[in-house]
């Protein structure tokens, strides 16, 4: 709680928002956050740019857009605080490391809590848990996007029967088995580098440890929730299974459960 108490007074335009540094992490209890980051005003966001080390510094540079740029920095320089909270550290003190398909992960003794991030067209999510492997991911649902040739191409027959099943909702169920994906292939560490391909149609999926050949470790089994928010957007989150329950903090501060 002091430390708590310490950074709440060095950055109190960061606090005095739904940013998640007040929760602490408990055993088999997932926190996911959604962030607005049109929340967030350049007040805000310079303490976060000073959090970031050079490597994410230079990406941040690399965006061509405001937007983009300032979207990295809020998501990034609230994982440092977030995760500073919980280490009892300085937000510039937390030490991250990369695995090969450049997932960042906790580097040391510290990596007993795991965390996964996305944003999506002015939304983030930052996702924690302790001891679990977790991957989350926003997508904005764009009505205008074809998405035949991608279900086409990456999805499995199953599924896109399940898409195809009738016009009326057929682009949220899309979403919902895209965001599954890709959460799934966070957690379990290759990112859109691994099988786009995997099913995600049941809540419960079971992985073979030797993944498409990658020797990626990790629980067999991996829990599979999916949620809208506020009909424009759908968010997943891939779990270990043995998470006992998963809560869902909004924007407005109010928190659900996501099942």
């Amino acid at each position: 709680m002091a430390r708590l108490n310490i950074l709440a007074k060095q950055h109190p335009q960061i606090f005095g928002m739904n940013s998640g540094c007040h929760v602490k992490l408990t055993r088999n209890q997932t926190e996911v956050f959604l962030v607005e980051n049109s929340n967030f005003g350049q007040e805000q966001i310079e303490p976060l740019r000073r959090f970031l080390d050079p490597v994410e510094t230079a990406r941040s540079q690399r965006f061509r857009f405001r937007g983009d740029h300032d979207s990295f920095v809020i998501v990034h320089g609230l994982l440092r605080l977030i995760l500073s909270y919980q280490l009892g550290i300085s937000p510039r003190e937390v030490k991250l490391d990369y695995n090969k398909y450049g997932k960042p992960l906790l580097s040391g003794k510290q990596n007993k809590i795991r965390f996964s991030l996305s944003h999506s067209c002015g939304i983030s999510a930052l996702a924690f848990s302790l001891g679990y492997k977790i991957g989350v991911d926003v997508e904005y649902m764009n009505s205008d996007f074809k998405y035949g040739e991608v279900s086409e191409q990456f999805f499995t027959s199953e599924e896109n029967s399940f898409i195809n099943a009738g016009t009326e909702g057929a682009s949220d169920r899309f979403y919902r088995l895209w965001t599954r994906k890709e959460a799934l292939l966070k957690a379990i560490g290759t990112g859109l580098s691994g099988k786009l391909d995997v099913d995600v149609l049941q809540d419960i999926r079971t992985i073979e440890p030797d993944f498409e050949s990658k020797s990626i470790s990790g629980p067999d089994r991996y829990i599979l929730s999916s949620t809208l928010f506020e009909n424009d957007y759908m968010v997943s989150l891939a779990s270990g299974d043995g998470l006992a329950g998963i809560r869902l903090h909004l924007p407005s501060g109010l928190t659900t459960k996501l099942t």
